[in-house]
C-alpha cells in the first residue's frame, strides 16, 4: 500500500497549545508513525495556533514533523468546513478525524486496521468507534475509508458550522450501509458536557451555542426529510 496510509485530520481554534498537544498525543501513541499524515486546519486569523504550529514544525522532534504534517489555512467560519479542507488535502487511504478534546489509545493505527475488512482501500467503509460516553448510533469521531468520502462528495458536510456535522455523517454512513461497529475501541472524548473538570472555553461556547443547533437541524432536515421515519436517527 501506498504512503501514507492514515491520514489525521484535526480542526482546531484557539487553543494552540491543546492543539500541539493532541498532536504529540497521537504521534506517540501510534505503533508505527511512518505510516501517518497529519492535517491540521485551523483559521487564517488564529495567529497564536499559526505561530505555535510553525514553531513547533520547527523545532520538535516528534516522528512525523518533518514531512508528514501539512498545514491548513483558510477562513472556514467553524469546525465541518475546516475538517473538510483538511480532507481535500490530504492523501491517505484511512481518513481519520481529530479533534482537541479526544484522546486515542496507545496502537491506535494498528487497532484500526485490523478492523478493517479486505478491500477497504477501494470501497466505502466508516468504523464505529466508542468515546467512553455515547451509547448510541452517533459517530462524534469520523473514521472513513477515502472511498467513502469520495463517494459522498466530503469528510463532514461543510454547510455545518459545527454541530449536526457528525449527525450527518452518521446518517449518511448508515444509510449507505457500509459501517463497521467497533465500539470496543474507545478514542475517549474529554468533553465538558461529559467531564466537568474540563473548561467550557470560548471555542466550546461558540460551537454549542443555541442558534448553530437551531440551523443544524434545519439544513438536516432539508437534506433528509426523510429522517424521522428512516429507523436511523437514534441520538436525538
Amino acid at each position: 500500500m501506498s504512503f501514507p496510509v492514515c491520514s489525521l485530520l484535526h480542526a482546531t481554534k484557539g487553543r494552540p497549545e491543546k492543539a500541539v498537544a493532541t498532536m504529540r498525543l497521537w504521534a506517540s501513541r501510534a505503533t508505527d508513525p511512518s505510516r501517518v499524515e497529519y492535517v491540521i486546519a485551523m483559521e487564517r486569523d488564529d495567529y497564536e495556533t499559526n505561530d505555535l504550529l510553525e514553531f513547533v514544525l520547527a523545532t520538535d522532534e516528534m516522528p512525523w514533523c518533518e514531512n508528514t504534517v501539512v498545514g491548513v489555512r483558510g477562513g472556514f467560519g467553524g469546525s465541518a468546513p475546516a475538517w473538510d479542507a483538511a480532507y481535500r488535502v490530504s492523501n491517505g487511504h484511512l481518513l481519520v478525524q481529530v479533534s482537541d478534546d479526544f484522546e486515542p489509545p496507545k496502537d491506535w493505527d494498528t487497532a484500526l486496521l485490523n478492523r478493517l475488512p479486505e478491500g477497504w482501500e477501494i470501497n466505502p467503509v466508516v468504523l464505529a468507534v466508542g468515546d467512553s460516553h455515547r451509547k448510541d448510533r452517533l459517530l462524534t469521531m469520523l473514521i472513513a475509508s477515502r472511498a467513502f468520502c469520495d463517494a459522498e462528495g466530503c469528510f463532514l458536510f461543510k454547510g455545518y458550522k459545527s454541530v449536526w456535522s457528525d449527525g450527518d455523517a452518521t446518517y449518511r454512513a448508515y444509510k449507505r450501509g457500509c459501517v463497521i461497529e467497533a465500539r470496543d475501541l474507545v478514542f475517549e472524548h474529554k468533553h465538558p458536557f461529559f467531564d466537568k473538570s474540563v473548561p467550557m472555553d470560548a471555542t466550546y461556547a461558540a460551537q454549542n451555542e443555541p442558534l448553530r443547533y437551531a440551523e443544524g437541524e434545519k439544513l438536516f432536515t432539508e437534506r433528509f426529510p426523510e429522517w424521522r421515519a428512516s429507523g436511523i436517527v437514534d441520538w436525538i
